[in-house]
């Protein structure tokens, strides 16, 4: 990529590369007036008859505007008239023809390009400088528009970066490399701050070491985040920390620009340039600031956007891994009613589940209101049997009391009977049976990872879990309400996720729960069998999940989709389907998902399939969401009529829709049962 900022090949200012400027007239007249006047236009003018010295000159190409008498060069018997044509292939250096007359047989016509201007004769001096000015004036006008639009379209790169890939690490490199090259600098960096406050290395781009980079973490870029205040630094040698450290790379890190990221207000963190151009460290032209002001812009904006995605996504992840986690134990524990097996398993999930290295679950002894180990991984046998916690007395004791639970995050300084001193951090719940504590799960890390509030989160919805199992082991009868209880809070979580999807979009409010009315309609019609199949009932409230990943502009625009806008949109069946898949007991939900979007004749999307190559709940969900968009309001049009809606989805029968599906559609909408 060409620099944006840069010199110009001129400057009328005083800052030419190159101003030399060829004058070749054997007939001119007072040259001195020229030379006098080109000169206070800082240009260096080469007044010249000889023939040798305009040929080499020209030749070489060191000059910046020609001015020559054809009819003189032309009708020398030495001279190459190619010469001419190759030195104006260069379109930032103009050509002025000096000419006997307008009609002259050396007229501009007789060669295939053009000249810049022409200077009859007689000339007077002034008008030969003020024709060489004026070409030089225009040529540095359109290279300033064309700057202009170069940079215009930089800034269109990196807003469009979001659109090629929301995940933090690839957006970050490329938008690195895109300001880096654009400006000119050797390296760049990307610094943001954790949960935590802790500023981390994002992503790098150049040659600077990884290792220098992250040095400079407690040095230049925490100043500019606490300052909130840009630093440029045009010679980091000098700097006070310097010689603290050996570099490994110091050649790629001379100087620096830093420059604060903001987020609601708030510094997130701090975008960094490494050996820069003098211009850009000096900050003496003030397009060049304006326009480095506009691109860190347009930086916070994706890297704020990509944060915002990471945060949702790593949201919507926890939901889906607690939903996993619980659904896996629950299946585990219904598979038994021995009370010692279910200790076990609980145990055994937790520790597997949260990564920890000590997990205890403690019975509370009612009438001596002790609490005491029944089963743990992590302890030694004589801690088990030694440990016997009046209520209120530890960690353990005080969730006992209280009936809340508790989160410690750091262990440093904590004194309690029930903490082993290398506990760095803890997590202790209730486990409650109808508001009355019955006992504590206790779930431990020694590693530096901390536990979070998510964390308590999911091990509370566990210890609801392990007390109902409980309880079902000591009352057998109630056991299939109890199932009946979890199975129904797996279904609103599911639902959940899917009216996270509908509040991003007014139009669709309400679409989740019409599609799988619909859709249960027809399968009654259909085969009352996939009534019993908890995968269809998923896929029928997470078919839309994948679109948490498309921007609200494209799902709420008003009016028809640009073909980008519609790629995108398009990838919502497979990224519904990649959230799903890891979560062992939605696999078969996640084909569902992915193919719902397929069309009977193969002309559907993502993979193209046809016929009864779509699984059946898929073609029926295809059908269901299909009706559902064109009775309802959507940005881009108003809801279609019941009639408009049965034609439509009659006409596509055997080319987008399953007919078997369509027939069995229609035959619940005879029935009443849709809408």
């Amino acid at each position: 990529m060409s620099h944006i900022c840069r010199l110009y090949p001129f400057d009328l200012k005083g800052n030419a590369q190159m101003n030399k400027v060829l004058f070749f007239d054997d007939e001119i007249e007072q040259p001195e007036i020229i030379i006098e006047a080109l000169k206070k236009e800082q240009l260096e003018p080469i007044i010249t008859s000889d023939i040798n010295i305009a040929t080499n000159l020209l030749s070489e190409g060191s000059t910046i505007v020609a001015v020559i008498n054809v009819e003189t060069i032309c009708s020398h018997e030495d001279f190459d008239r190619q010469i001419l044509g190759r030195y104006h292939q260069d379109q930032t250096k103009p050509l002025i023809f000096i000419l006997p007359h307008a009609e002259s047989e050396f007229s501009p016509l007789q060669y295939e390009f053009h000249v810049d201007d022409l200077i009859l004769k007689p000339y007077k001096p002034q008008e030969a400088v003020l024709r060489i000015i004026n070409q030089l004036k225009k040529l540095k006008t359109f290279e300033m528009a064309g700057d202009e639009l170069l940079r215009l379209n930089v800034l269109f790169q990196i807003g469009n970066l979001p659109y090629q890939s929301m995940h933090m690490d690839e957006l970050s490199k490329k938008l690195l490399s895109v300001i880096a090259e654009t400006l000119g600098c050797e390296s760049a960096a990307l610094y943001l701050k954790d949960e935590d406050e802790q500023i981390l290395l994002v992503n790098k781009f150049g040659p600077a070491d990884e290792e220098d980079l992250r040095k400079m973490i407690q040095f230049t870029t925490k100043t500019v985040i606490d300052f909130k205040k840009p630093i440029y630094t045009s010679d980091l040698s000098r700097e006070f920390f310097w010689n603290r450290y050996r570099w490994k790379e110091p050649s790629s890190i001379k100087n620096s620009i830093c420059i604060p990221l903001e987020s609601n207000g708030k510094v997130t963190g701090s975008f960094e340039l490494y050996n820069a151009p003098h211009r850009l460290i000096s900050r003496d032209n003030d397009l060049d600031n304006r326009f480095l002001a506009q691109l860190m812009k347009e930086a916070e904006k994706v890297i704020n956007l990509s944060v915002q995605f990471q945060r949702v996504n790593r949201d919507l992840e926890f939901a889906i891994d607690e939903l996993s986690i619980l659904y896996e134990i629950s299946d585990a524990l219904s598979s038994t009613i021995n009370l010692e097996e279910m200790l076990r398993l609980i145990v055994r999930n937790a520790l597997k589940s949260f990564d920890a290295q000590v997990v205890s679950l403690m019975m509370l002894d009612k009438e001596e209101g002790l609490l005491s180990i029944r089963f743990s991984e992590g302890l030694s046998e004589d801690i088990i049997r030694g440990t016997k916690l009046k209520v209120g007395d530890g960690i353990a004791g005080r969730v006992a009391k209280s009936g809340q639970p508790l989160l410690l995050v750091d262990m440093m300084g904590i004194d309690s009977v029930d903490v082993d001193k290398n506990i760095k951090s803890a997590l202790s719940v209730p486990l409650k049976i109808k508001d009355e504590v019955i006992g504590v799960l206790n779930v431990s890390k020694t590693s530096r990872y901390r536990f979070t509030e998510n964390d308590l989160k999911l091990l509370f919805n566990l210890a609801s879990l392990a007390a109902q199992a409980i309880e079902k082991a000591s009352l057998y009868s109630d056991i299939k309400n109890s199932l009946d209880e979890i199975k129904s809070s797996y279904m609103s979580t599911v639902k959940a996720l899917s009216k996270a999807i509908e509040a991003k979009d007014p139009y669709t409010r309400g679409h989740v729960d019409r599609v799988a009315k619909y859709g249960l309609a027809v399968a009654l019609e259909l085969d009352s069998e996939l009534l019993k199949d908890d995968m269809f009932r998923y896929a029928l409230v997470l078919h839309d999940i994948g679109k948490i990943e498309i921007p609200d502009h494209i799902l709420t625009k008003q009016g028809h989709l640009t073909d980008e806008e519609m790629a995108v949109m398009r990838r919502h069946p497979e990224v519904g389907a990649q959230i799903l898949s890891p979560v062992r007991f939605l696999k078969e939900a996640a084909d569902m998902v992915r193919y719902h979007q397929e069309r009977y004749d193969g002309k559907g999307y993502p993979m193209g399939l046809k016929g009864e190559e779509i699984p059946i709940a898929a073609r029926i969900i295809a059908v269901a969401d299909a009706f559902d968009a064109i009775i309802s309001d959507r940005p881009y049009r108003k809801a279609s009529t019941l009639e408009i809606a049965k034609s439509e989805i009659m006409k596509n029968a055997g080319s987008q829709f399953d007919p078997a599906v369509v027939s069995a559609f229609m035959s619940a909408l005879d029935k009443k049962v849709i809408p």
